[in-house]
């Protein structure tokens, strides 16, 4: 996972941790927060720092004292009541409550301020374990994908709180070339667990490894072509979400067409994820509006199952709930299907589509590695 990495960070000095997928940037991370077991040493000015460690997904515990959360969960009202609210759990490290309502501000999360953890959206639990680090004193912050999931203020804001915080504290970013917080003085690129350059930033922007990357994908994309017939694949008429009197979606109105390309935008918690979630059929409202999919009104004899056949999906929540025992084979062969895993016999034609989408994402040397050990 890392191998024989060795640099120095000296004080008011500070680092920004980049490389490909996979190249180790969240194992150095968790090594240097004392997080998992290492060889070698590392040694800080301070015996026992302050680390804080902001991972890329929170995660937190029910008031039942259990984290056995599930996909669908946080479009779920009545699950609500066995979490904290976003002040309930931000007084657990400080009881000034105008620090705490400057800094929501500030993150554009005050609105949610007595609102249960369970139905924030990815990029409102983003912010929200920003706000949560940034109310504490530390040594060193280590942020891994603090922009991952913010919309353009939020990336700004962000930058501006690392930047006021690089005063007192060593700040460690792991991100891409593109979110360079101006703070930063280092960069770190890995390279599958090596340490391929380490160098001042100003040296790392004349070099010719800087720069965003592109990844290299091994020819065409090998699409499978189903024969479904539609002409709408999605129609909204006055499309509406509510939870008791606060309003998430309010009369949508929306059709998309086959062979149509939309780009659906806004800010974090501006309802796109719960409009995303009636077209699923995740979202337990969806049966209550007049949504029609394929040419068909949903509730008109139709199964969940037979949804999502033909929809293909990916999301944050999505990954973070996903069976992490499943090889990286069975999660790809899985969307032949609607299950997470594999149980049915593959076809010569599925095992040979599986077989190039490995190789396209260059990742066949995993094919029997579970999610977790990526």
């Amino acid at each position: 996972m890392l191998d024989d990495v060795s640099f120095e960070l000296n004080e008011g000095e500070h680092l920004l941790v980049t490389g490909s997928s996979g190249s180790g940037k969240t194992t150095l991370a968790k090594t240097i927060a004392g997080k998992i077991f290492y060889k070698g040493s590392i040694r800080f000015n301070n015996d026992q720092p302050k680390i804080i460690f902001v991972e890329q997904h929170y995660f937190f515990k029910t008031l039942s004292n259990t984290n056995d959360f599930y996909y669908q969960q946080r479009y779920n009202s009545f699950d609500s009541d066995d979490a904290m609210t976003v002040i309930q759990e931000l007084l657990t490290i400080t009881s000034d409550e105008n620090v705490i309502e400057e800094l929501l501000t500030q993150l554009q999360l005050l609105h949610r301020r007595n609102d249960s953890l369970l139905h924030l959206s990815s990029g409102e639990h983003k912010r929200f374990q920003l706000v949560k680090a940034f109310l504490q004193d530390a040594d060193i912050f280590i942020f891994d994908s603090p922009f991952t999931g913010l919309d353009v203020n939020s990336r700004k804001e962000v930058k501006e709180l690392i930047e006021r915080r690089s005063g007192e504290s060593t700040i460690i970013v792991i991100a891409d070339v593109e979110n360079i917080p101006s703070a930063i003085t280092y960069v770190a690129e890995l390279d599958r667990g090596s340490l391929k350059n380490f160098s001042t930033l100003k040296e790392f922007e004349r070099s010719s490894t800087s720069g965003f990357q592109p990844a290299r994908f091994n020819g065409d994309i090998p699409l499978q072509h189903d024969s479904v017939e539609f002409d709408v694949a999605i129609k909204f008429e006055n499309v509406s979400v509510a939870y008791g009197d606060k309003k998430i979606l309010s009369n949508i109105n929306w059709q998309v067409n086959r062979g149509e390309r939309w780009l659906l935008k806004g800010a974090n918690g501006s309802g796109k994820s719960t409009l995303i979630g009636l077209i699923t059929g995740d979202h337990p409202q969806a049966y209550a509006n007049g949504i029609f999919l394929f040419d068909r009104k949903r509730g008109s004899g139709e199964s969940i199952w037979d949804i999502k056949r033909k929809i293909g999906f990916v999301s944050p929540e999505l990954h973070w709930y996903y069976d992490k025992t499943i090889s990286v084979y069975n999660t790809i062969a899985s969307g032949f299907f609607d299950t997470v895993g594999v149980y049915k016999k593959l076809s010569e034609e599925q095992q040979k589509i599986v077989g190039a989408w490995l190789i396209f994402l260059n990742i066949k040397q995993k094919t029997q590695q579970a999610l977790f050990s990526l």
